[in-house]
């Protein structure tokens, strides 16, 4: 699963997949870029392992 939250506005993104490859982290981020197509690049991305 990999997740974002927008500390901005507190809104969500997720994403959850069965096999958790770099196309999959890729695709994820793509996702964040085609939502938040003006944001700044991010300063910090961390593993949460549960």
């Amino acid at each position: 699963m990999h997740g974002a939250v927008n500390l901005l506005n507190g809104a969500t993104h997720d994403h959850v997949s069965v096999k958790n490859v770099s196309a999959v982290f890729s695709y994820f981020l793509q996702q964040l870029l085609d939502a938040y197509p003006n944001a700044s690049v991010p300063q910090q991305t961390r593993p949460i392992y549960r």
